[in-house]
């Protein structure tokens, strides 16, 4: 269960044992804990950020495409070369070789940008990979970086994109939206 809060109130117990947290979907909350309260349960709190808009996506792809034409490779190629640019989109682990296939496979399923990089051995038998994140649940300031480097490719290629006043007015658009009726984001 995810949700977004205007402010999110807490509170801990002396010895730091007890965490108490008020949630704006108290009842959804409550109905999940009552459903799930024989099972193991992890909670991650991280701070919100929005992900990224279906309109700069589709600008990235539009862009992407026409790199591929002139180019003459497919529009995935020329992402996954961009992918490891865009920074702070990867995790990295050490696996056993004889499960980097499946590794690949299972994380590639998660889509077109899933992709996983081999950094090298590390130990008889290991290797120390980078599994990097594909745009679909990139923040904003993620997408807006992966678009930069398409715009780049972009003038290289003598293609035509937005001009910067056009561009900033998608992303002014996207904070717009991301910030409207929010309040104080946790």
């Amino acid at each position: 269960m995810e949700t977004k809060g205007t402010k999110l109130r807490w509170s801990v117990d002396q010895d730091g044992t007890w965490l108490s947290i008020l949630v704006e979907a108290g009842q959804a909350a409550r109905k999940y804990a009552e459903a799930n309260k024989d099972k193991p349960q992890r909670i991650k709190i991280t701070r919100w950020t929005e992900k990224r808009s279906l309109s700069a996506n589709s600008y990235a792809w539009l862009l992407l495409g026409k790199l591929s034409e002139k180019l003459g490779i497919p529009p995935e190629e020329i992402y996954w070369r961009l992918i490891p640019d865009v920074g702070g989109n990867y995790t990295a682990v050490r696996v056993p070789l004889s499960g980097l296939d499946m590794l690949r496979r299972t994380w590639g399923n998660n889509g077109i940008g899933w992709r996983v990089k081999v950094l090298g051995a590390s130990g008889p038998g290991m290797v120390d990979v980078l599994m990097y994140y594909g745009s679909s649940v990139y923040d904003t300031a993620q997408m807006a970086r992966l678009i930069d480097l398409i715009i780049a490719e972009c003038k290289e290629q003598d293609i035509e994109y937005l001009p910067p006043e056009k561009l900033a007015a998608m992303l002014e658009e996207w904070d717009a939206r991301k910030n409207k009726g929010s309040g104080d984001q946790p």
